[in-house]
């Protein structure tokens, strides 16, 4: 288990990067020459949009009020095309500092296809890179190791998308899906937008993650709130924007430990746990579906380790699938699990298999961020983030649909709730969960799974609330 959010919030961000990237990039930081100095004529209206946007921009990255980093922007025209830039480096707590930049370069002309792309993630002991390049061909894309074809296209256009959108004057209410390039699934994703504003600034406009973002009448973004949890800042100049690098390291620190009024007896099975939540402020119900209304009222929370999720059919395929992140069809991978799960034919003892290699596969050991799984395997050390990852990729490697989640689970050292990375995979139409780092399969009830979406906003709740035991049911633990 990570004890502070702080150190399982460097998963967070880099899961919620393509937002981050969108809202901070995509938005602020297109370059472009006027359209008839290459064209001979008019300027289409993608290119009109690349004009008045161009410009290298400075965020500061804030967390509940502490400034952890800064996100910046550039782009310029190349040989090549048109180049767009970007970086975020960002430090939680006292931990190490983290990279993620990414690159996208369209061509010069009509209908400016993609040429190039690409994605890295640096921290001090582990890196990632996501390569995508065109041929006479098509597109093909490079990570970990392996070389694939990409059978979509994706242009300038769709990069802009929002932005073009917002040029033909949209009313308050009106919504917009657009296309973004996804590096972990290597594949094009959906990205849905609202309108909730217009104001003397410019739109204020809202994606489904619950993210916020306010332009001003240039679509500029000028103020960002990602999912309730990270806010960026326009800043005027690199120095604002890299003024949290120099401060001490962890300095305003801040954990999202959720107390409870008594302690739980985690050496037996716990089966079934119920919950009453008090909060500081008012809570949205939508931000946290497993919240209920009891007869007086009062918010509960009732997690059962038998009440397993039923599958959505169209999410099995997708979470079935290799990714940059899980790496299924890596050779190591797809040898170490048929090892762990040599001789078994039923799905069920196979995932408990699993679980038990993993467990045992693993040292535990604190980490400040999150690690590729080409570098757990070399190195054989992590905590909560490495177990669930290396147990999903090894699920997928075997043909089940899994993935990784991230919920609260009881710390018998804090005697509190904290944030807990662990694992779910379908069997039988639901989704099972099982917790590598202690071995269990299934989770017991002491794991309370956040949303997927609009599940980041949870955590700006967490700080907020506490926990009441109201009820709590023991079974046998097995061994």
């Amino acid at each position: 288990m990570r004890p502070s959010g702080e150190r399982v919030a460097a998963y967070t961000i880099r899961r919620m990067t393509p937002t981050l990237y969108r809202l901070g990039f995509v938005a602020a930081t297109v370059l472009a020459v006027a359209a008839a100095a290459w064209l001979g004529g008019p300027p289409d209206p993608t290119a009109q949009v690349a004009k008045r946007l161009q410009a290298e921009r400075w965020y500061s990255v804030g967390l509940h009020g502490m400034d952890i980093g800064h996100f910046r922007t550039a782009a310029r025209m190349t040989r090549a095309g048109y180049s767009f830039d970007s970086e975020l480096v960002f430090r939680l707590g006292t931990g190490p500092e983290t990279r993620i930049a990414e690159t996208h370069v369209f061509g010069s002309f009509p209908p400016y296809p993609l040429v190039t792309a690409e994605h890295s993630y640096e921290t001090d002991d582990d890196t990632m890179h996501v390569g995508i390049e065109r041929s006479p061909a098509g597109l093909t894309a490079s990570a970990n190791g392996q070389v694939m074809a990409l059978d979509w296209e994706y242009r300038m256009e769709d990069y802009l998308a929002v932005e073009r959108w917002l040029d033909r004057e949209q009313a308050v209410g009106a919504e917009l899906d657009s296309r973004s390039l996804d590096f972990d699934r290597l594949s094009l994703t959906q990205e849905s937008w609202r309108i909730i504003d217009h104001n003397d600034t410019g739109y204020r406009l809202r994606n489904r993650d619950g993210s916020i973002v306010q332009l001003d009448s240039d679509h500029v973004p000028v103020r960002l709130s990602l999912a309730n949890l990270f806010d960026m800042t326009l800043e005027g100049s690199s120095w604002a924007a890299r003024a949290w690098q120099r401060k001490e390291p962890g300095a305003g620190a801040r954990t999202y430990h959720v107390t409870i009024d008594k302690p739980l007896d985690t050496t037996r099975n716990l089966t079934r746990l119920l919950l009453r939540v008090r909060a500081a402020d008012s809570i949205d119900q939508n931000a946290w579906p497993m919240l209920q209304r009891d007869a007086r009222g009062d918010l509960v929370l009732e997690s059962r380790r038998d009440a397993w999720r039923r599958t959505d059919p169209g999410e099995l395929e997708v979470l079935s699938a290799a990714t940059v992140l899980y790496p299924a069809t890596d050779r190591e991978i797809q040898r170490l699990a048929r090892h762990a799960a040599a001789g078994l034919t039923d799905p069920a003892g196979q995932v408990e298999a699993l679980v038990h290699f993993v467990h045992g596969y693993i040292d535990y050991a604190d980490a400040e961020s999150a690690r590729t799984v080409a570098n757990i395997l070399r190195d054989r050390r992590g905590d909560c983030t490495e177990y669930a990852n290396l147990l999903t990729t090894m699920a997928r490697a075997l043909g089940f649909a899994a993935r990784t989640v991230t919920g609260l689970a009881y710390d018998v050292e804090s005697k509190s709730f904290a944030l807990h990375n662990w694992s779910e995979v379908a069997l039988d139409g639901r989704w099972m969960p099982v917790d590598p780092t202690w071995g269990q399969v299934p989770a017991d009830a002491g794991h309370l799974r956040l949303p997927d979406r609009p599940g980041l906003a949870v955590f700006g709740l967490l700080s907020n609330i506490e926990f009441e035991l109201v009820q709590v049911e023991y079974g046998q633990l097995r061994r």
